[in-house]
């Protein structure tokens, strides 16, 4: 059985993916889990971290974002390719999840 990265089919990709999202549940702590997601987020233009993203959205680093922009690079990080892409949807899954926020 080969395993080589030109080799892999579909499912085996899948049963990758699936592997090391559980080794990576069981080593890692959430925060540290959420901060490794944080740093290759990809803002599908070639860059990876949530700084990318939030230069392309809003040209302003993290810290001179508000709540209602922060709120959105979360559901950012959820589907980047499709929200990157519309804006309006961005807009109404950062007004349902500001909605749903205690």
């Amino acid at each position: 059985m080969l395993f080589d990265l030109k080799q892999t089919t579909h499912t085996r990709q899948h049963a990758r993916v699936a592997g090391l999202t559980m080794l990576v549940k069981w080593h890692l702590k959430k925060e540290e889990r959420q901060l490794l997601y944080c740093h290759f987020i990809s803002d599908q233009s070639g860059h990876l971290g949530i700084q990318h993203v939030s230069q392309k959205l809003y040209q302003k680093p993290l810290t001179a974002l508000n709540e209602r922009e922060l709120a959105s690079l979360v559901i950012v990080s959820r589907a980047p390719r499709m929200f990157l892409r519309d804006k309006t949807k961005l807009d109404l899954a950062t007004t349902r999840f500001m909605a749903e926020l205690p």
